[in-house]
C-alpha cells in the first residue's frame, strides 16, 4: 500500500509540475503526517534511505526500458526522475522534521 500511496503523489506532482507552490504544502503536509508514525518505529533516516532506494530502482528501471534504447536518452530520464523523486522526499522530508518539532509552514491545510 506504501508503493501505491507513493506511486500516486509522484503521478500528482507530474500532474501539477507547475503549480510547485501548491505542491511543497501537499508534501509538506504528507510529511507531517508521518510524525504519527514515529511512535510506531519511522526514524528519520528513513527519507535518506528512502531517496537512495528511489535512485538505484530508478537507475534500474530506466537501464531496462525499450522505449529508451540509447544512452542519452536513458540518462536524460534518470536525471528527471530522480529529480521528481528529490523534490517528493525533500519536502515530505521538511514537514516531518518540522512537525517533530511542533512547527506547521502551513497550516491551513
Amino acid at each position: 500500500s506504501q508503493a501505491l500511496r507513493f506511486v500516486q503523489t509522484i503521478a500528482h506532482v507530474v500532474k501539477n509540475v507547475y503549480h510547485t507552490e501548491s505542491l511543497e504544502a501537499f508534501l509538506y503536509d504528507i510529511g507531517q503526517r508521518h510524525v504519527q508514525y514515529a511512535s510506531r518505529g519511522f526514524k528519520p533516516i528513513y527519507w535518506d534511505l528512502f531517496t537512495d532506494a528511489m535512485q538505484v530502482a530508478l537507475t534500474n528501471r530506466m537501464t531496462t526500458l525499450p522505449e529508451l534504447p540509447n544512452k542519452e536518452d536513458r540518462e536524460r530520464a534518470i536525471v528527471i526522475w530522480r529529480d521528481i523523486a528529490l523534490f517528493i522526499i525533500t519536502h515530505m522530508k521538511e514537514g516531518y522534521n518540522d512537525g517533530i518539532k511542533g512547527i506547521n509552514r502551513f497550516p491551513g491545510l
